[in-house]
């Protein structure tokens, strides 16, 4: 995806902070609480869906609006999200919510955090979510910043006034936005597929037609496979099932399996957390422990499946 040169007159803000857990106490010589940087992601959604610049050069302009992302590097520091996900440079730039270049001025972003334990993956319940202005030029720490009321900022009227803006103007907003608080609860399944058709195979391999392929939020998922059966034609093969992300490998089940259709039924289950924002796609995996055959069995009453679910 190419990006485009922003008009010369936007103006923006920087927002910075560090975010730490307190802890207890290691066997070290002191006996204070240890601290650990917290890990996840911050995420800045403007209160508007859209605001125009009529004085771009060379022509004016409508910035759509989109969440802004930022992620905590080892240390703790809010940093820019770079495209693999990790951590780039500290301080988030965004456009001025004060820019009186652009129409409304005065509007304001909402931030939310999703911050977890860097070992547990367990999500941290603060800080809470909260709106914040962002002036031009200006530097705001999350740390000191009060937060203030949302607010959709003030339109300027240009020539005679028109009618409301038709409402699919923010239909695609509302929906998107409704989606994303939809998709953070967790037990929502994020993304399923089947099939009910035997997978057989005489070499190591991925099982065709079962993929599902879903955006990171900045949370864990439960990412699961079942099938009823899965054998060998040699006998007393040891055998693998391998769960995939993006093509590399995340859980595994393991077991002898005889040469019979009575073989050991597969349910690997692995919990991560998903970079905001990332695309993902898991699969499963085939691994045969001796030459020969495996069938990974299914049918219509008893379909294989993969499931991704949030948690």
């Amino acid at each position: 995806m190419a990006t485009v040169t922003p008009p010369s007159n936007i103006g923006y803000g920087t927002v910075e902070g560090q975010f730490l857990l307190d802890i207890n106490d290691s066997a070290d010589a002191g006996t204070e609480p240890d601290f650990l940087a917290a890990t996840g992601t911050i995420v800045f959604t403007a209160s508007v869906p859209k605001v125009q610049d009529a004085t771009a050069s060379p022509n004016p302009v409508t910035v759509v609006r989109s969440p802004i992302t930022g992620v905590l590097d080892a240390q703790g520091y809010l940093c820019v999200r770079l495209a693999d996900g990790s951590a780039g440079a500290r301080g988030v730039k965004l456009v001025a919510t004060d820019d009186e270049d652009l129409n409304p001025t005065g509007w304001t972003w909402t931030v939310t955090y999703k911050l977890f334990g860097p070992d547990s993956g367990i999500q941290l319940t603060a800080p809470a979510k909260h709106s914040i202005e962002v002036p031009e030029g200006e530097t705001v720490d999350l740390t000191l910043v009060a937060p203030v009321a949302t607010s959709t900022g003030e339109a300027m009227v240009v020539g005679p006034a028109g009618p409301p803006p038709p409402l699919e103007d923010y239909e695609d907003f509302l929906l998107d936005a409704i989606a994303a608080a939809f998709e953070a609860q967790p037990g929502v399944e994020l993304g399923y597929a089947s099939r009910d058709t035997a997978f057989t195979t005489a070499a190591n391999a991925e099982i065709p037609l079962l993929s599902v392929t879903v955006v990171g939020k900045g949370r864990p998922v439960d990412v699961e496979f079942y099938c009823s059966r899965l054998y060998h034609s040699v006998n007393g093969t040891f055998m693998q099932l391998r769960l995939l992300r993006n093509s590399i490998q995340i859980q595994q089940a393991a077991d002898v399996v005889p040469a019979t259709t009575a073989g050991s039924s597969f349910n690997p289950r692995q919990r991560i957390v998903l970079t905001d924002g990332v695309s993902y796609t898991f699969t499963a995996y085939v691994q045969l422990g001796a030459p020969g055959t495996a069938t990974v069995e299914a049918q219509g009453d008893r379909p294989m499946w993969l499931s991704v679910v949030s948690r």
